[in-house]
């Protein structure tokens, strides 16, 4: 289904609901951390409606849709909107529902609203469920903007993180972090998820630039009385942020690992007090409820993608989720609840962790019983000052690799394609301009001449390269060239075949899209008459060949022993210089070579090989076993 107009997306968005037996679905402006300004992958109002404004509510029913707009927008929304079926909503003229009026004016009773719960505040669900008692409704989280906004979706940011000195400040992370803690005690807390960026800011003087005008890094905080967790991509940290913040007593994860964090948490601390409620007393719990509580926090766990192991104090094996069971070959939790760990898995180093009490991540196993390799993030669990047990989160490495090579290598083949299509909209001009002018037969000519040139060299191209998504990024940037006055020509010895070889397509994308970008940048900005770069793709039994040389300006003698260097750019321009540290870190993780010729005023050459069978190495982490 197309999914380029705002009626197109409705209906995709109406059948969606269908599928999830939803009556109405609801699109706030809001971000996992109820950010004011949004970064453009939250943008998913705008997508759907075609508003760009803010603090504004969308609301889809099986057949109208309204949109909320005060009164900085309303001809701004009244634009934007025409043409659709969206009605505008003008917040605060007499006579005009809120969302919490018409969602339960709509909703059908006993029906079903559903929402983002990542994006949704909890003061809007909360009143939005009031309004839909009187109707018996409830409201049901699911997240079909990410289900069905795939195509063109901004990534999350991701801008260098760093650290503010305490000169200005004023305090250290630790000295706040004490103070947090302090409060946490006075009102009777044992933890926080800080979330909100500009609390998360203060707390740990940490800066980035991920939203426009605000030094704000996407990230969250957990803490408790006597640890605090950083979860941030880590990629973004350099290694004076990531030593400072260890200093102050803070622990760095990633990112994408906060639910799965929380999730486990918190089912391995409600297995704890069960097993000592059992002993004693139901914890002041009705034994109906009490079940009722344990079978969700199960639920939550045995959903889960990745597997979880819990061992206690004893190295006894406390807690197996589904996943984990997997991985391991067993058949259900019986044949291993209760056993000790070391029995099941002697080459298992988890517990070491009961004696270190420090948690290690992303350690790459290879040695796991019944199962592919993975990636595991190891944790002590702490009681009162002690160490209790410990927990082990596996995700299939195999998994982990895939994605992170297709997310790193999408910007480029989004650029070649934009720019393909920007040369066929010029030649689209063309053929309308001469029917224009009644020159229909030298339109015709146009045509086949247009068509026998693509051809050719769309031809050539996928002769020599069968790997679709390289071959598709190379004709992408030979016609962004072109359109540069550049002549970006392929080796006629190259070849790459459309079957497994030497490097993951994404990583083959990421380097030579890299490599060509800079390459056509240098050219652009040259006064050179000849203007050309040489792409060679080179495949054999013994390993794979890549070489990218360009007319170019060259690079400066004393810039070149640092040009892999974070921070460091070939452009001479702030916000470079990540480009070429990015395919240093894929060579050196596929266990290549890179060898770099550049003379000033006559061009550079970049030459990578890799050798046959090349497997990424581990990325952090001990080597060892869960």
């Amino acid at each position: 289904m197309s999914m380029n107009t705002v009626p197109e997306r409705l209906a995709a968005l109406r059948a969606a609901m269908d599928a999830n037996g939803v009556d109405l679905y609801l699109i706030p402006v809001g971000d996992p951390h109820s950010s004011e300004y949004l970064p453009d992958h939250y943008t998913s109002l705008t997508y759907f409606s075609g508003f760009h404004g803010e603090n504004s509510n969308f609301v889809v029913t099986r057949d109208k849709s309204a949109l909320w707009a005060d009164g900085r927008y309303f001809v701004q929304a009244e634009k934007e909107i025409a043409g659709t079926e969206i009605e505008l909503e003008r917040m605060g003229e007499p006579g005009v529902p809120t969302v919490e009026q018409y969602c339960a004016d709509a909703l059908p009773e006993g029906g079903v609203l559903g929402l983002c719960g990542l994006t949704a505040s909890c003061q809007l669900v909360r009143s939005v469920q009031k309004a839909l008692d009187a109707k018996h409704g409830t409201i049901k989280t699911l997240n079909l903007e990410d289900e069905l906004w795939t195509e063109g979706r901004p990534a999350l940011p991701e801008t260098p993180a760093w650290l503010l000195s305490k000169e200005y400040a004023g305090f250290a992370p630790a000295e706040k972090l004490e103070q947090l803690r302090a409060k946490l005690k006075e009102l009777g807390c044992t933890a926080q998820l800080v979330g909100k960026l500009d609390n998360l800011a203060w707390l740990l003087n940490l800066r980035a630039m991920d939203i426009q005008c605000t030094p704000y890094a996407m990230a969250y905080c957990y803490v408790t009385g006597d640890r605090a967790v950083l979860f941030i991509n880590t990629r973004r940290l350099c290694a004076e942020a990531a030593a400072e913040l260890k200093e102050n007593g803070v622990e760095i994860a990633e990112y994408d690992d906060i639910l799965t964090f929380l999730a486990a948490g918190v089912g391995l601390l409600f297995s704890r007090h069960l097993s000592g409620a059992i002993k004693d007393s139901l914890m002041g719990y009705e034994p109906d409820v009490f079940r009722k509580l344990f079978h969700q926090r199960e639920d939550i766990l045995e959903a889960l993608d990745e597997g979880i192991l819990a061992i206690d104090r004893d190295c006894v094996i406390t807690y197996m989720n589904a996943a984990c069971l997997g991985m391991f070959g067993a058949k259900d939790a019986g044949e291993v609840l209760g056993r000790p760990l070391l029995e099941i898995y002697p080459a298992s180093q988890l517990p070491r962790l009961l004696t270190t009490g420090k948690p290690e991540y992303n350690v790459h196993l290879k040695q796991m019983p019944g199962s592919q390799e993975v990636l595991a993030n190891r944790m002590p669990i702490w009681e009162d000052g002690e160490i209790v047990g410990a927990v082990a989160v596996f995700r299939d490495r195999t998994e982990v690799t895939n994605l992170a090579e297709a997310l790193t290598g999408s910007r480029h083949l989004v650029e070649a394609m934009r720019a393909y299509a920007h040369e066929f909209i010029n030649k689209l001009h063309t053929i309308l301009g001469l029917i224009q002018l009644d020159r229909v037969e030298q339109a015709e000519q146009y045509i086949l001449d247009v068509s026998e040139v693509h051809h050719q060299s769309v031809s050539r191209v996928m002769n020599q390269i069968e790997d679709t998504a390289v071959a598709a990024l190379l004709v992408g940037k030979a016609s962004r060239a072109a359109e540069l006055g550049i002549q970006l020509q392929v080796d006629p010895r190259s070849s790459l075949s459309g079957e497994e070889h030497m490097l993951p397509s994404g990583v083959m994308v990421t380097i030579l899209g890299n490599l060509i970008e800079n390459a056509t940048e240098s050219l652009n900005h040259s006064t050179r008459k000849q203007k050309e770069i040489h792409v060679s793709i080179l495949e054999n039994p013994d390993g794979l060949l890549l070489c990218v040389e360009d007319t170019g300006p060259g690079i400066l003698p004393e810039l070149l022993p640092y040009i892999f260097e974070p921070g460091v750019s070939t452009k001479g321009e702030a916000g470079h210089g990540l480009g070429l540290v990015q395919i240093k870190d894929l060579t050196d993780l596929y266990h290549g070579q890179i060898r770099v010729e550049s003379e000033p005023k006559s061009g550079t050459s970049f030459f990578l090989s890799f050798p046959a069978h090349s497997t990424p190495s581990p990325q952090g982490g001990a080597p060892g076993s869960p």
